[in-house]
């Protein structure tokens, strides 16, 4: 598996004086990733911080990220070309980790050891796309002059045992030949190392355009020109291609967008994309997840920075990683896309405070994606739902096993899933995540003898044969007993996983 827990999201809203701000201002933009990046060190990650001590359930199977600021010195931040040049070093920061001795490689060994000693499957690196050294004003290194400052790189990961590398910004970020040069190098250098490449967005919402105070654009990513062609010169040639930054209160819808944009784009890609903390997302399109939530966090009287209590969320992480285990992301070209021509849309209006783009702010944004998306499957589900707010679905099948998830929709204040009911096809195992009316599962034909399920995160099989229904060839699995077996301590939606057992006499 793919899967990351970044440490971004905590480097903002973690930092003991966070809750302490003033104003909403030094959130914003990238003043306020300032304070963040400064953040990041080791008492932050191994002492009184605690990064480390997240997710135990199953940080075995994720890799723990260092983003930004690890490699550059407290106070480095690009707000101008000499500072820019200090970024893409990938040498611990000598005042942020003091505890690590020796070498470039031997101090990164220590740091990925220690992080292995508190249960996590490894270190991940945030990686700047740029060398150190290299600049807007200063200019851009040869090829040949590259090649040779990555292999270092690379060899130096490959000594400490670094698992993964997610190159973000920097001077050469929208450079496809440059990215393309990093995965040529790993696979002479590193092989085993997992790259994630991107195209930071213009925005972290698709398509907005805004003309006298209101939204003339359809805020769909595939007509967002030039970035759906741009975005897919990186992702063909790529491992893994992050769906990039999205705002809060769009996750899902402008994620999803993206998702199925760029699959429909590049359908004979070997990428996998990842889809950054959308957890259930990723489990049920095999994507891979860069988990940013943190129980960790404290509300900040001046700025939201958890609109959607992801927080209060964290047995979803839980629940997909294990669904992962048994069913890990498969890359675009693997399994074939479907998405509805019907579409839903979610329209937001920014207070201050409500967002990090300081250029929203009082303004009504609106995202769209479509209302049903699957891959791997022949047909588009049936689904119906009696609710006023319309669902949004997705879903999955791989042989005998299908998946499916009910995502939260914004409703007035708040948000919550609609109850629809789904008919899925033939399946003989199946992960069911999000709210549901009720979900009918086709019967194979050789039947079955029981019915089990459990919880995700618990991991407790239950007999629930008779708590189910057969109407005709179709098994009924209500949807108040999925939210009965995955009942916990927190508001997570739940995250059930059932087997049909033995055949019928």
């Amino acid at each position: 598996m793919l899967n990351y827990y970044c440490t971004w999201n905590a480097q903002n809203c973690v930092r003991p004086d966070a809750v302490l701000e003033p104003s909403a201002e030094v959130f914003l933009g990238a003043d306020g990733a300032k304070k963040a990046r400064d953040y990041l060190d080791e008492d932050s990650i191994f002492g009184s911080g605690d990064l480390a001590g997240q997710f135990a359930p199953v940080r075995d199977q994720l890799y723990f990220l260092l983003d930004d600021g690890w490699d550059v010195p407290r106070g480095t931040h690009p707000v101008n070309d000499a500072a820019i040049e200090s970024f893409g070093s990938l040498e611990l920061a000598r005042d942020r980790f003091p505890s690590f001795p020796g070498t470039p490689a031997q101090r990164l060994r220590g740091v990925n050891e220690a992080l292995k000693a508190r249960g996590w499957r490894g270190a991940g690196l945030w990686v700047s796309a740029q060398a150190c050294g290299e600049g807007f004003v200063s200019g851009f290194w040869s090829r040949e002059k590259s090649a040779e400052y990555w292999r270092t790189r690379l060899r130096w990961s490959r000594e400490a045992g670094i698992g993964y590398w997610k190159i973000d910004w920097g001077c050469r970020q929208f450079d496809p030949q440059w990215r393309q040069l990093l995965e040529e190098l790993k696979q002479q250098e590193y092989p085993q190392l997992h790259m994630e490449q991107c195209h930071p967005a213009a925005a972290p919402v698709n398509n907005v355009v805004l003309e006298n105070g209101r939204q003339i654009s359809d805020g769909r990513f595939a007509s967002w020109s030039p970035w759906p062609d741009r975005w897919a010169e990186i992702l063909r040639n790529a491992e893994i291609f992050r769906s990039y930054d999205v705002l809060w209160q769009f996750s899902q819808v402008s994620t999803l967008d993206r998702i199925a944009a760029l699959m429909r784009a590049c359908p004979s890609a070997h990428a996998i994309i990842n889809c950054e903390d959308e957890a259930y997302i990723g489990a049920v399109l095999g994507c891979s997840i860069g988990v940013m939530r943190s129980g960790l966090y404290r509300p900040i009287p001046v700025f939201d920075f958890d609109p959607q209590h992801n927080a209060r969320k964290l047995h979803e992480i839980t629940r997909a990683v294990r669904w992962q285990t048994q069913y890990p992301e498969l890359p675009i070209c693997d399994s074939a896309l479907r998405c509805s021509e019907a579409t839903v849309q979610e329209r937001f209006r920014f207070a201050p405070g409500q967002t990090w783009m300081k250029e929203y702010e009082h303004q009504t944004i609106t995202q769209a994606c479509p209302a049903v998306i699957t891959r791997g499957m022949e047909h588009l589900p049936e689904i119906v739902c009696a609710d006023a707010l319309q669902p949004l679905i997705i879903a999955s099948q791989r042989g005998q096993s299908v998946a499916a998830e009910s995502l939260p929709r914004r409703d007035g204040a708040a948000w919550r899933i609609p109850r629809a009911q789904i008919s899925l096809p033939e399946a003989r195992h199946a992960g069911l995540f999000g709210e549901w009316d009720c979900v009918r599962i086709a019967i194979p034909p050789e039947g079955f003898a029981s019915v089990l399920a459990r919880d995700l995160a618990d991991g407790t099989w239950v007999d629930i044969t008779r708590q189910t229904m057969r109407k005709g060839t179709q098994l009924v699995i209500p949807g108040n007993l999925i939210d009965r077996i995955c009942r916990c301590d927190d508001e997570s939606a739940p995250g059930l996983e059932l087997r049909l057992e033995g055949v019928s006499n």
